[in-house]
């Protein structure tokens, strides 16, 4: 169990970027970028493939249309690996600058 006398004051990390509060954040746009997604995904199925060509001027029959609907989800599931991928740099980004802080703190204290 941590010292209190040893953690810094919230307030005073929180204004004095001592710690950063980002990787909470991106957690919480990452689960709305998935919804957005999926709800993305779920509508383009309900409308089908064939709405997207129509819009295009042109027509899908036969074995087309489950090309299309497979287009749908093999680029949707692309889509939710790259959000996923992004997000997941972003936090190693702020975790390396916490990590940073921490080194920087125990060489402080060493010396």
């Amino acid at each position: 169990m941590e010292n209190n006398e040893t953690r810094p004051n919230f307030v005073a990390a929180f204004f004095g970027f001592k710690r950063m509060v980002s990787p909470f954040f991106i957690s919480i746009v990452y689960f709305l970028g998935l919804i957005v997604i999926l709800a993305s995904i779920g509508g383009a199925l309900y409308s089908g493939p064939q709405t997207a060509f129509a819009q295009a001027g042109l027509e899908l029959e036969g074995m087309m249309v489950y090309a299309g609907y497979a287009g749908i989800v093999l680029i949707g599931f692309a889509g939710i690996l790259i959000w996923r991928f992004w997000c997941e740099m972003l936090i190693v980004t702020f975790s390396i600058f916490n990590r940073l802080s921490d080194i920087k703190s125990a060489l402080q204290n060493r010396s």
